[in-house]
């Protein structure tokens, strides 16, 4: 079907214009994505094992800002401090401190990011770095306060940037992206090849988390004594019951009844152990407009009935969260509800709900599953719903053999102007 589809199709999209979020747009989301504050943690840091806290963000953001989002690798060099200082530039100077301060890192909360999630090559390559320095200067433990242009110890600074840049040099071939972006850019031609389809569309972006309980002594004796449950699945301690349960997870598709046309899908472990499936969906909204408390409904259903039976279904408890609502507190202008055609509003449902599943992907990548599944294979999972556009081809075909009366036939060359000779 996918064949037919796209062959029909050919020349739909040439015009899709497709732009990218900036990396401000991508960290803002991001910092309401992962949102919990470590300071706030019960955990400390040393006996965290993984995960992705505001603060975490917070450092990439100023680290990609630093060391990715200029020309020459690093923003300031020695003989740039040295012509602010000898022209009594003070603003320069206080931008070369500022710029150095930003480079300031805890790297035991890195390392928990780190722990299962991968980062920008050159973002990666400096929590490295500092952390194999000992008593660096770019470690917050090291230091109270920011520096001032009164207490910079620039010629110490400059060194260690100087060795920061061996250091990477040195290990290029290991420090590399596996960011593609053409591949997404391809994906967002096939969703507006599909969504061309339709009168009018639908979004929706959710986020549900799976975890497993750890039932008390009493509670598994009463499933153990079931015959229907299997005693050595049911002792199982909870990591094990979670994995087992991605694994079943991974090969299923939650839509339930959703009048859907296209699926993104990606999935990560947070810093509650938590499974946290993100589902961006885009719905045929042409006959029908959906609330978001009915999308939600329909997965909450859908979850439970494909549950049903499964041994882990009594140990497996699930929330269901509506994400798209972050785009209304960024004040990106996100419309969901998309009248076809409509080209400016599609470009700007591609440019989020695409941006959100792939470009954070340069930034801050999952890597922390474990089980071999589809989840762990491909970071983001795109469905489109060939079925339902055949079917959406198959019946403009029948409307068409009703308007003419059976099989088209080809029209035949008239002249009005023809004298019509009657017998």
């Amino acid at each position: 079907m996918q064949d037919s589809y796209s062959k029909s199709n050919k020349d739909s999209h040439t015009n899709l214009r497709l732009s990218e979020l900036s990396d401000d747009q991508v960290f803002r989301f991001l910092k309401r994505y992962y949102n919990e504050i470590s300071s706030t943690s019960e955990d400390t840091s040393k006996t965290k094992s993984t995960g992705i806290y505001f603060e975490t963000i917070e450092t990439l953001e100023r680290l990609n800002r630093c060391l990715v989002g200029i020309s020459y690798f690093l923003g300031y060099a020695k003989v740039d401090w040295d012509d602010a200082s000898r022209g009594q530039n003070k603003n320069k100077i206080n931008e070369i401190v500022d710029f150095y301060n930003d480079l300031i890192i805890d790297v035991d909360l890195m390392k928990v990011g780190m722990s299962g999630y991968d980062f920008d090559p050159k973002v990666r390559a400096f929590i490295h770095f500092v952390d194999s320095v000992e008593n660096c200067r770019f470690r917050s433990n090291m230091k109270t306060n920011l520096w001032t242009t009164d207490n910079f110890p620039h010629d110490a600074i400059f060194k260690t940037i100087d060795q920061f840049k061996q250091y990477f040099e040195e290990r290029k071939k290991i420090y590399r992206s596996t960011f593609n972006s053409p591949e997404w850019k391809g994906e967002a031609k096939e969703v507006e090849k599909a969504i061309s389809q339709f009168k009018r569309i639908n979004q929706a972006l959710y986020v549900i988390k799976f975890s497993a309980r750890d039932l008390s002594e009493e509670d598994l004796a009463g499933l153990t004594s079931d015959p229907s449950s299997n005693p050595y699945l049911a002792s199982r301690p909870p990591s094990q019951k979670l994995r087992d349960f991605i694994e079943w997870f991974s090969s299923q598709h939650i839509v339930g009844n959703l009048p859907w046309i296209c699926t993104w899908t990606k999935v990560e472990i947070d810093i509650h152990k938590q499974v946290r499936f993100t589902i961006g969906m885009v719905l045929d909204d042409s006959d029908q407009t959906l609330s978001p408390k009915q999308i939600k409904s329909e997965l909450i259903g859908d979850i439970t009935r494909r549950m049903k039976g499964h041994w882990f279904k009594p140990f497996i408890i699930f929330d269901v969260v509506q994400l798209d609502q972050i785009f209304d507190h960024l004040g990106v202008g996100v419309i969901r509800n998309i009248k076809l055609p409509s080209k400016r509003k599609v470009d700007l449902m591609l440019k989020w709900y695409l941006g959100v599943f792939y470009q954070v992907d340069a930034i801050i990548q999952p890597s922390n599953l474990e089980a071999e599944t589809c989840f762990a294979d491909s970071r983001v999972i795109q469905n489109i719903n060939y079925r339902k556009l055949e079917n959406i081809k198959g019946e403009q075909g029948r409307k068409a053999k009703l308007r003419t009366g059976g099989t088209a036939k080809p029209q035949l060359n008239w002249n009005p102007f023809k004298t019509i000779r009657l017998h």
